[in-house]
């Protein structure tokens, strides 16, 4: 993640929208947002590559509700597509 995400003194993080101590779901915000990333870039990458791209873009973390308000207009507005590239691959099964 870009910046350091806010901490109480307990090591626990602090939801940069409403204050609040993130215990446990929290979820990254993302700039530019995930959608499009995936849309310019993702869609046409290596499961690796993705995995980079996410992290990389991450620039705070937000408890699950101010996270659901702010992502919501987006993914109102913008859809995933649906193809993907000839660099793509998908990820790996889990347990494997």
């Amino acid at each position: 993640m870009r910046n350091a995400a806010p901490k109480d003194e307990q090591g626990n993080f602090i939801c940069p929208s409403c204050g609040n101590t993130i215990d446990g779901d929290g979820l990254p915000e993302h700039n530019p947002p995930i959608v499009e990333t995936w849309n310019t870039t993702g869609y046409n990458t290596s499961q690796e590559q993705r995995i980079d791209l996410f992290n990389e873009t991450a620039v705070a973390i937000h408890c699950k509700r101010c996270q659901s308000i702010q992502g919501r207009a987006l993914s109102r507005t913008t859809n995933y597509r649906k193809d993907t590239g000839p660099n793509y691959t998908p990820r790996k099964p889990r347990g494997r």
